[in-house]
C-alpha cells in the first residue's frame, strides 16, 4: 500500500504518492558517481523511470535497493567499486 502525503494549497489539495530523485541525488546518497547512477538505471540494476532524457528513481525504490544490498553484505561508501572513475574537478 502506498503512503500518501497531503499538501494543502490556496485553492486545492494535492496528494503526492511518490517522490522522485534525480541521478545526482542518487549518486550522493549512495556515494557513487553520477555516471554509475545513470548506468545502474539504464541496465535495470536500480529501478528507475525515464522522463525524456532524464532518469528518476522513486525514494521507496532507492530505500528498497539499499536494504537489499545491505542484506547481501554491500555497503555503499566512497570505496564502493562501481567500475567508473569519479570525475575530477577543474580548477
Amino acid at each position: 500500500m502506498r503512503q500518501a502525503e497531503t499538501h494543502t494549497g490556496i485553492d486545492r489539495e494535492v496528494v503526492v504518492f511518490d517522490r522522485y530523485l534525480d541521478t545526482q541525488q542518487v549518486a550522493e546518497i549512495l556515494n557513487i558517481s553520477v555516471q554509475a547512477a545513470r548506468r545502474w538505471c539504464e541496465t535495470g540494476k536500480l529501478r528507475a523511470s525515464r522522463f525524456g532524457a532524464l532518469w528518476r528513481v522513486k525514494v521507496v525504490d532507492l530505500q528498497e535497493f539499499i536494504s537489499e544490498g545491505e542484506r547481501e553484505g554491500h555497503t555503499y561508501s566512497k570505496n564502493y567499486n562501481t567500475g567508473v572513475k569519479p570525475r575530477t574537478q577543474r580548477t
